[in-house]
């Protein structure tokens, strides 16, 4: 019926990988920071994540803070009002969506306070570097993504594709990135 990762809220530098199939997951209290992938879903697979109280997924060089690459799906949800997830992109990498010079899948977040901060020349939510957006809708939440470098609040990173963007709820922030050189 599905998997719980709790956490008491302390950071740690153990990671999530999801290899492949369908998947019901939640977190609980997850606090994430490595030089790897916090959270990794691999093309070909969809999860359903469900979330519960506090969570922080801070990726190290090249990976996206919640890494969706072109040919996987994530649907985000909550298990009560003011769960959250904070996702941070490593270097040229997404906060959620497409790692290093990688594209983003398929992402619908449905629910939660959910921000997401791109790496350098990277989206909040969507591609990496010279790298396209996917396939991106929110239909309820708080979301806030804000691009590094020059990328994309949402969408694409810098010089890819914005891929396609659909907002029908929730309320949303969109920050593009600053040029810094």
């Amino acid at each position: 019926t599905g998997h719980t990762i709790t956490g008491t809220g302390v950071e740690t530098g153990n990671t999530i990988t999801v290899t492949g199939g369908t998947h019901n997951i939640t977190i609980e209290n997850v606090n994430i920071s490595t030089g790897d992938c916090a959270f990794s879903i691999a093309n070909g697979a969809d999860v359903k994540l469900t979330l519960s109280g506090t969570n922080t997924l801070k990726s190290g060089s090249r990976c996206a803070g919640l890494q969706v690459p072109n040919g996987a799906t994530l649907t985000i949800t909550e298990t009560s009002d003011g769960s959250r997830l904070e996702a941070t992109g490593g270097y040229y990498s997404a906060g959620i969506g497409g790692g290093y010079y990688s594209g983003c899948g398929n992402i619908t977040i449905k629910g939660g306070v959910v921000t997401a901060t791109g790496g350098d020349w990277s989206a909040g939510i969507g591609g990496s570097i010279n790298s396209s957006g996917g396939t991106i809708t929110i239909e309820g939440g708080t979301v806030t993504a804000t691009g590094g470098g020059r990328g994309a609040g949402i969408g694409g990173g810098d010089g890819g594709s914005g891929g396609t963007i659909t907002i029908s709820g929730g309320t949303v922030t969109a920050i593009g990135g600053g040029s810094t050189g």
